[in-house]
């Protein structure tokens, strides 16, 4: 059964598929509000003992920027999960077989983009994204893994030379620690050489930073993101910068559709203040410029700017927000508003629109993706639909 939300913005799926296991997994989506039209995917799996409900309120953010976002509740994966079995039942491998039977479910979905799906997790689902993305190769676009939990082969160890089977007030399935320990987790890393973000806070206890640090070494193609302060799962500021990080990092390695229109940037005045204390800098670029491709052309109206801050790192993070005016594909009058975000060392930009114009504001439900380049007086961006 479909849900569309309050302000139409997204519309949400229940469903349970059978897997190959012979088990019932419960599986959430989230879709941009577009009537169908095909869109990038990505599969979120849950942590030990969680459920989808714990993730799901990250769907809203990463279907809004049109990009379906599905969850799952592991077969035994958490004691309120939806689908089938006991946590008394489950183990890592389990886990990566229920994965597998939704990825294979989201690929034959028509609204999926062939060849357009991320696989994502957190904690133990994010170990379990690493082996499945290991299997699937270049069947998928690239991985995001949350404070992944690469610890439990170690852990797992140590129960056994313990005799302990329990965790967390939970009794393992008596296979769980067998079959951890004979993952090897550096070939399961060397076995995919897709792009891969991490993203780990430094004061984690459960899952010590050392790990992310280890993967980001030997995966072929990472990037880490260390949050300061951040623990084992991330606080409300904290979700929401990765969840950000995470849709640009899947919107900066899909492959762009088409050209929608360039803008040429012209910026002619800035002011900055310097934060006492930290070093940080504010600073607003004041810009004006033209606009010409296929969806649009015209130009940017007085008031254009660009707000940076830039820590004392000398890193930095850009917000630029104007409207334009000009005229649409079937050349009818109309005005446009941009708030382009993007980080100062990278030439990539991620644009939010919304129009007066029918044929632009469709491309709000669309992945967009912006690149910077040298221009004869001054820089322009490249806007384009993935």
């Amino acid at each position: 059964m479909r849900n569309r939300d309050m302000n139409n913005s997204f519309v949400t799926e229940e469903t349970f598929i059978t897997g190959k296991r012979g088990q019932k997994i419960a599986v959430k989506g989230y879709f941009p509000s577009d009537n169908g039209q095909k869109h990038p995917a990505v599969i979120f799996s849950h942590g030990f003992g969680g459920n989808y409900r714990w993730l799901e309120h990250h769907g809203k953010s990463v279907a809004e920027r049109g990009i379906i976002c599905f969850f799952l509740d592991f077969c035994g994966g958490g004691m309120e999960s939806l689908s089938d079995g006991t946590m008394h039942e489950m183990t890592v491998m389990t886990e990566v077989s229920d994965l597998e039977d939704v990825f294979e479910y989201v690929s034959g979905r028509p609204e999926v983009e062939a060849g357009s799906i991320f696989l994502m997790g957190e904690s133990q689902g994010g170990m379990v994204t690493a082996c499945l993305a290991s299997e699937l190769k270049d069947k998928i676009r690239g991985a995001i893994l949350w404070y992944p939990a690469f610890v439990i082969p170690d852990d797992s160890a140590k129960r056994i030379a313990d005799g302990v089977s329990n965790f967390g007030g939970v009794d393992l399935s008596p296979d769980y620690d067998k079959v951890a320990v004979e993952i090897d987790i550096h070939e399961v890393m060397r076995g995919f050489d897709g792009p891969v973000l991490l993203i780990h806070g430094d004061k984690d206890g459960l899952v010590p930073i050392r790990y992310s640090e280890e993967a980001d070494r030997t995966y072929a193609d990472s990037e880490l993101i260390v949050i300061p302060g951040a623990g084992h799962g991330f606080n409300a500021r904290d979700a929401v910068f990765a969840i950000d990080r995470s849709v640009d990092f899947m919107i900066r390695h899909l492959k762009p559709r088409s050209r929608l229109f360039t803008l040429h940037i012209n910026c002619f005045d800035s002011y900055e203040v310097k934060e006492t204390g930290t070093g940080r800098t504010i600073r607003q670029v004041l810009f004006d410029g033209e606009a010409e491709g296929n969806v649009f052309n015209g130009r940017i109206l007085p008031g254009g700017v660009d707000t940076q801050v830039v820590e004392s790192s000398g890193e930095g993070t850009l917000s630029a927000r104007y409207i334009l005016e000009g005229k649409d594909a079937d050349g009818s009058l109309c005005k446009m508003y941009i708030d382009n975000r993007g980080r100062l060392s990278e030439n990539v930009t991620y644009p939010a629109i919304v129009s007066d114009s029918a044929a632009i504001e469709k491309l709000k439900n669309s992945p967009l993706v912006g690149y910077k380049e040298s221009d004869d007086d001054g820089f322009r961006i490249v806007i384009y639909q993935c």
